[in-house]
């Protein structure tokens, strides 16, 4: 490690497939990363109302047809 790197520096894959992956859905369903990421959000708080749930669990995907959402995790 580098002396003025920081050891809680987030890798930049990550991030670029986040962000390519809003640009590609907004694109399919016709609405802005904002507009997507808006619903996500939506999305999310509603499903937590009922079930517990963390935001790492909780993926959306979306498509001209359906709004599919599946929740990741360890399983009972």
């Amino acid at each position: 490690m580098h002396v003025f790197e920081s050891e809680t520096r987030r890798p930049s894959v990550p991030i670029a497939k986040e962000r390519l992956k809003s640009l590609i859905v907004s694109d399919r369903v016709h609405c802005t990363p904002d507009t997507y990421e808006f619903l996500c959000r939506e999305l999310y708080r509603t499903v937590s109302k009922y079930i517990k749930v963390t935001k790492e669990q909780f993926q959306v995907e979306i498509t001209h047809s359906k709004i599919h959402i599946t929740l990741t995790g360890e399983e009972s």
